[in-house]
């Protein structure tokens, strides 16, 4: 019983300590009310928190209704001010922006996550500031760095486009900010170290998505200790211990990814690499590190400095952009005349150009930027600008004490009826003037503060240059690329505006949407999918099967290129339509011996056996006409004994088609023998590529494929290999037959200039067959790697692959092997394909490589490699990707096949 008096006395002093604070309290603001803006009734201990809700921002624009543009309130033990109208935010971010220069940093945290504000967006305005502002403005996000990582957001974004249509195509309904998200991840993450941070291969990639998520949710939540001082020390919440969890993975993640890049940075210098090569390429990790090594620099940054400035630009470049994109999304779908008058100007601008809209266009479409300024002014990603008054200051009359902390409510800004008519309608044409361009005085980059969603003076966001391009140029692209409807939607198939908590303010329930692809260049094609089995048709619709109800899909097929690759991809190779490739494991014994076979090619062992066996055709006349001629001939594979035991039966006899010209001797003729490409079963598309020609004096060659057509093995189904063996074996057979063919063209049939082509792997196989020639020949690899490890491993076909067969066939001689193993061996078998490894052709010149801008299966860094390893020779590039581009560009091909030619000696000739 005393025990409880004991305590009863306890609480009941508790209690009175407190109420006598609040008195006490309460009389000393009494005393400052005049010198401090409006204020609501306050609350002991917990001032004005009472009347805030998840979202502080609509809560503001009540308050300011009631109480004037500028008030004061207590959030707990912080005292804080409110600005609401245009003209109070221009007092404190311009009149007094030395007063207003620092941010907030009485946070829990923003005290883990900056490394104790040794990053850029929190640190303390003052000379490490002002350095790193420069640092920021000149080279980190400056126009020269944003225009070398070009690429990187050109390739996201394409990649985000065929993810889009594959759901389409699919039938799938699309969640409109997860995507979103996912890109804005991937371009930030690769900016700024090469990183994805959104994949399927999960690990690394993985570790930062969900490090970055935990951030941004941690960062948006309240937290009682940062605004109650007796609770500073009590972590009720939980927060301190889930951001020591974050700041623990976030370090391992970039402590590795750091000394990955000084591994890279020491090995260039050991190569003598220079910072001005046009390939030395540097990511925003690269410039810190270079900063932090110079020892003149004004200001020596740390790995704690590095890795603050990475989670500043990670955390606050993600959520920021994909967020007013998919608000934008919302407004369009609600407002279908914006989105039709969008479509409208992005058809004027780059419809009929065979093309994605790029960031060039940009300036060229203002209705495009108008929607996007439109969309930050109703729904601006930070809601609440916030500062720290860093010295007492008077603003419009008002006493602001210093450590005030103060929030701009941009929200609120873009929404008063003073400034903008209608404020809650959807209306880009306020930014258009009457000529359609966009309005000058009025943008969103600080100067105007009736729109201010990025801020405004030296504090002002300095990811402006980078979010604003990005948002101008997807939401572009989508529009271009698919028409959009609204999934659930409700009777009136309206989306509706609620909002969420966040660090931004994202929506609060998420847009599902349906996407039908429209490519607006090839008018008389579409894309006809049944049962899996894409394929090409020239009508000018097609229909879409899925299960038991048939959509109707309009599809003009003009900007197939990197999205139809892997549209194309995903329903061949991630579909059981069909086998995959290796589906019966590496080949044993046979891939052994292939191995060292193949190894004989290279320049570093002896053996390049010239002239090769010595063929003999039998040829049969299948047409003829008065100017030229088509002959089909046969002859025995000329591979050695060991290498034609391991071939299947049906591929002992090679086949070939031969196209000449009539009425032209042999020695003022060229002739160019054309190997097949991965499915390429019949002679057909060669013999098209190679027809006009004809009237060049030039004859074409085609041969057949050892594993396709009618050569190809009784159990293999289509172009889908059965063990890697076969991969090897292919290549080695084709290379005998190629080099036998150029022997019997010289000397048998005398022609006075030879060339060998390919497309795809058959390009692979030219570069090694043009390699080995011992005099100079015509080489023209179209739309190829410079090694199959690039196909399998890292493009399109990887999802082709039967990895789970590969590694169960391993598994057979040594222990069990986790899939990446398996992947490291295919990446060694197949390293035997890199053309890099051959001889150098005897006349580099006559090498010309057509490649793709926009190809998913190839890489450009592919095609460039071998460019590099040969001097001398050129590579030409063509609008499309792996499909679309040899459609769109015969004649770019022909041109290539004569150039290279011309490029020769004729035979004879001094």
């Amino acid at each position: 019983m005393a025990d409880l008096q004991d305590y009863t006395a306890q609480v009941l002093l508790i209690i009175s300590t407190i109420l006598v604070g609040s008195i006490i309290i309460r009389r000393r603001r009494k005393q400052n009310q005049i010198k401090l803006p409006p204020s609501p009734p306050s609350l002991p201990i917990i001032g004005h928190l009472h009347l805030l809700s998840p979202l502080p921002h609509q809560d503001f624009h009540k308050l300011s209704t009631t109480y004037g543009p500028i008030i004061h309130l207590y959030l707990g033990s912080a005292t804080c001010v409110v600005a609401s109208t245009a003209e109070a935010a221009r007092e404190f971010l311009k009149i007094h922006e030395t007063s207003f220069s620092d941010r907030p940093t009485q946070t829990v945290a923003v005290e883990s996550l900056s490394y104790g504000f040794k990053g850029f967006v929190f640190a303390p305005y003052g000379p490490y500031w002002k350095f790193m502002k420069k640092v920021c403005m000149s080279e980190l996000l400056g126009g020269k760095m944003l225009h070398q990582l070009l690429h990187v957001r050109q390739q996201e974004r394409k990649r985000f486009l065929s993810g889009l249509a594959e759901k389409g195509l699919a039938g799938e309904a699309v969640d409109v900010g997860a995507e979103l998200m996912m890109l804005t991840n991937n371009v930030i993450s690769m900016m700024t170290m090469r990183q994805k941070s959104c994949s399927e291969g999960g690990g690394e990639a993985e570790t930062l998505r969900k490090v970055v998520e935990d951030t941004v949710e941690l960062s948006g939540k309240f937290n009682v200790s940062d605004f109650l001082w007796f609770m500073k020390g009590v972590d009720v919440q939980g927060f301190k211990k889930r951001l020591k969890e974050i700041r623990v993975r976030f370090d391992a993640l970039l402590d590795r990814v750091i000394e990955e890049h000084q591994r890279e940075r020491r090995k260039k210098k050991e190569q003598g690499s220079t910072t001005g090569d046009d390939d030395d390429v540097k990511d925003i990790l690269d410039v810190l590190l270079d900063i932090s090594e110079d020892e003149t620099a004004e200001i020596k940054l740390d790995t704690d400095n590095i890795k603050a400035f990475v989670m500043d630009i990670l955390v606050g470049g993600t959520d920021t952009t994909a967020v007013t994109m998919e608000w934008a999304m919302a407004e369009l779908i609600n407002n279908p005349g914006v989105m039709e008058k969008a479509r409208e100007e992005i058809d004027a601008v780059v419809g009929n150009k065979n093309r994605i809209v790029e960031e060039c266009d940009i300036p060229n479409l203002p209705y495009i930027q108008a929607i996007v300024k439109e969309t930050l002014r109703l729904h601006p990603p930070g809601a609440l600008i916030v500062r720290e008054c860093s010295r007492t200051a008077t603003v419009d009359g008002y006493h602001i004490p210093a450590r005030t902390r103060l929030f701009i409510n941009a929200w609120s800004i873009g929404r008063d009826p003073n400034h903008w008519e209608n404020p809650l309608d959807f209306r880009p044409e306020r930014f258009i003037d009457q000529n359609g361009s966009a309005l000058t005085h009025l943008d969103v980059r600080g100067q105007h503060f009736e729109l201010i969603p990025f801020g405004s003076g030296r504090r002002m966001c300095p990811g402006i240059s980078l979010a604003l391009p990005l948002a101008y140029v997807t939401l572009a692209s989508m529009l271009q690329c698919f028409e959009w409807k609204l999934v659930n939607g409700g009777d009136d198939g309206i989306v509706d505006m609620e909002e969420k908590a966040g660090l931004v303010v994202p929506r609060a329930h998420p847009i599902s949407l349906n996407n039908n692809i429209t490519y607006p260049i090839l008018q008389n094609h579409t894309l006809f999918l049944s049962n899996h089995i894409l394929l090409f048709f020239p009508l000018s619709m097609s229909f879409f099967f899925s299960k038991r109800r048939i959509v109707m899909v309009t599809v003009n097929l003009g900007m197939l290129h990197y999205v139809l690759d892997h549209v194309y991809g995903a329903f061949m190779h991630r579909t059981k339509m069909s086998t995959p490739f290796f589906s019966r494991g590496w080949g044993g014994t046979k891939l052994e011996m292939l191995e060292r076979m193949i190894k004989q090619l290279f320049p570093e062992v002896a053996g390049q056996n010239w002239p090769p066996t010595v063929i003999q055709p039998l040829w049969k006349t299948v047409w003829e006409t008065r100017t030229a001629s088509l002959r089909e001939g046969v002859f025995r594979t000329p591979c050695e004994d060991q290498l034609l035991n391991a071939l299947p039966p049906e591929s002992h006899n090679a086949r070939v088609a031969f196209l000449m010209p009539k009425n032209v001797p042999p020695h003022a003729m060229s002739c160019v023998v054309h190997l097949a490409g991965t499915g390429d079963h019949t002679f057909e598309r060669r013999l098209r590529l190679g027809g006009p020609l004809v009237k060049e004096n030039i004859a074409t060659m085609v041969l057949e494929s050892p594993f396709y057509g009618q050569r190809r093995p009784m159990l293999q189904r289509g172009a889908k290999l059965l063990c890697v063996s076969d991969l090897l074996l292919l290549g080695r057979a084709t290379i005998e037959e190629a080099r036998s063919l150029l022997h019997w063209l010289d000397s048998e049939a005398g022609f006075g200039k030879m060339g060998v082509c390919g497309l795809s792997m058959g390009g692979v196989h030219a570069a090694m067959v043009g390699s080995l020639h011992p005099t100079p020949v015509a080489t023209l690899p179209f739309l190829s790697p410079h090694s199959a490890v690039v196909a399998f491993c890292e493009g399109i076909l990887k999802h082709g692959t039967a990895w789970e067969a590969l590694r169960e066939d391993l598994a057979t001689e040594k222990v069990a092997m986790t899939l990446e193993e398996v992947r490291e061996r295919m990446r060694n078998v197949l390293s035997l394909t890199d053309v890099t490894r051959f001889p150098i052709p005897q006349n580099p010149n006559a090498v010309i490589f057509v490649a793709a801008t926009d190809d998913g299966y190839i890489p450009k860094h592919s095609v460039l490699e071998l460019q590099k390893a040969w001097p001398g020779s050129e590579v030409r590039w063509v609008t499309g990707g792996h499909v679309s581009s040899f459609l769109l560009h015969n004649g770019e091909f022909r041109r290539a096949i004569v150039d290279s030619l011309n490029r020769l000696p004729w035979k004879g000739s001094s």
